[in-house]
């Protein structure tokens, strides 16, 4: 059953004559006190500043009620801005917002607090097509002087570390190729290091290396082969000594003005020691066949220019040449 049909009413007490508007109050109260048992329909405009259902504000001109908690809106139109002032859930773990922490969560339901975005599964970083290659920007508060860009470049070939970059810029011009490994880095494919920096010490050069290396295979070197090790002294006990180095100053046990030298330990296969006196006025004899130095026959060490030199295979010591100077 229908009570009224309306075509563009507008309840508004400014109008002029006060009998109209009397009549409009009248009729505002009397609606106002109508249980619908029905749907109430308005084909036309109907003014008013808030909505109401039992009391409770449920939309203004601009936005749902706040105690609206549910709604069945699907679409709200073309919006120019949208303000959210809590956290914002998309789909469950489409997206995550989370408004008190200040941090992003995609595909999860929610965010660590130390975490600023949090990202299930893959992040896809794609190129636009013209100018900026695929990267992330790692910006520190001293500005972009001190960031850092990690991606590829346009080729797609190049893992790429570059400093200094600046928003909108190509990204990878010039990258550094620098990084920092805590733990083991395994390539199966082969390593080019384009900087030509000549090496002159152990802590110069395009690469330098703090510990041991292993070479399976064999080493190339077109340049200089140079033994750094400084001149590290080993006093014979018992007519031993225990190779650290690979050249040693060799003294007699308690400066005895003479002394043999039967056994080095510590050689491991392929090591190779340069071995020379630690003073020129006591005199090592370096003994052939008696423990495990094989020689070409003794060599006495009793000039400071005196030099031998041994190649280990993992148990014995061979000569492979020496210099006598006396």
């Amino acid at each position: 059953m229908s009570f009224f049909s309306f075509t563009d009413i507008s309840l508004n007490s400014d109008l002029q004559s006060p009998v109209l508007n009397s009549m409009l109050a009248e009729l505002e109260n009397y609606l106002s006190g109508i249980t619908a048992s029905a749907d109430i329909t308005i084909t036309g405009d109907m003014d008013a500043a808030t909505f109401k259902i039992g009391g409770t504000e449920v939309l203004s001109s601009t936005a749902l009620g706040s105690s609206v908690v549910v709604s069945s809106l699907t679409s709200v139109g073309s919006l120019t801005s949208l303000v959210i002032t809590g956290d914002l859930t998309v789909d469950t773990n489409t997206l995550y917002v989370d408004s008190i922490n200040d941090n992003v969560g995609i595909r999860v339901s929610s965010v660590p607090i130390n975490k600023t975005l949090s990202v299930y599964k893959g992040l896809r970083i794609d190129a636009d097509g013209d100018l900026l290659d695929p990267h992330i920007h790692i910006v520190p508060d001293s500005g972009e002087g001190d960031s850092w860009a990690i991606g590829i470049d346009d080729t797609g070939n190049r893992f790429c570390i570059q400093r200094g970059v600046s928003d909108g810029s190509t990204v990878f011009s010039s990258p550094e190729f620098c990084m920092d490994i805590a733990g083991n880095a395994i390539f199966t494919g082969s390593i080019t290091c384009k900087n030509t920096t000549d090496s002159s010490s152990t802590t110069t050069g395009s690469m330098q290396i703090d510990g041991g290396m292993g070479i399976v295979k064999n080493l190339r070197v077109g340049g200089t082969v140079s033994i750094t090790d400084s001149f590290s002294e080993l006093t014979i006990s018992s007519g031993v000594v225990t190779a650290t180095k690979s050249i040693h100053q060799i003294d007699t046990e308690g400066n005895a003005s003479t002394d043999d030298l039967d056994t080095i330990n510590g050689g491991s296969y392929g090591d190779i020691l340069i071995l020379t006196p630690e003073a020129g006025t006591r005199t090592v004899v370096v003994k052939d066949n008696i423990g495990n130095l094989r020689l070409n026959g003794d060599f006495t060490i009793d000039d400071s220019t005196d030099r031998l030199l041994l190649y280990s295979d993992g148990t014995l010591w061979y000569e492979l040449s020496r210099s006598n100077n006396e």
